[in-house]
């Protein structure tokens, strides 16, 4: 694994989910609206919530980030690699099934491509990431 290339995503996903994550607590309906997904009551409070956890989340993410323990970069990376892939899995599904709107696919793309770099940097083989140099 790649400490720059670590560091570089973990700055990155914790600039975005900070983003959402303070979108999600202060405006939640508007956010959901964006992507098609209405929301009212108790869906309002769990969007909330979640927002919360977002942001929670990437301020560790940006303080292992910054720190010079790999080991605390690796564990934030994992937890981002099973949060995203979920992320993705989820969103489809909602998608698939009639919820939200055509721009609701750039929330999966955003969990996916998210995944997807937390799988490479973390597990890819050194050979694989030093010819792509």
């Amino acid at each position: 694994m790649s400490d720059r290339s670590v560091v570089l995503l973990l700055r990155v996903n914790a600039a975005v989910g900070l983003l959402f994550g303070v979108v999600l607590l202060t405006a939640p309906g508007w956010l959901l609206d964006l992507f098609g997904f209405r929301a009212e009551g108790a869906a309002l409070v769990v969007a909330r919530l979640y927002g919360t956890e977002l942001i929670g989340f990437n301020v560790a993410t940006a303080l292992a980030a910054a720190t010079r323990h790999t080991g605390a970069r690796t564990a934030v990376a994992v937890g981002h690699l099973f949060n995203e892939g979920l992320g993705a899995v989820v969103a489809t599904v909602a998608l698939i099934s009639g919820l939200g709107n055509a721009l609701g696919w750039l929330i999966v793309a955003l969990f996916a491509g998210f995944a997807a770099a937390y799988g490479y940097v973390l597990y890819a083989p050194r050979r694989a990431r030093a010819r792509l140099r």
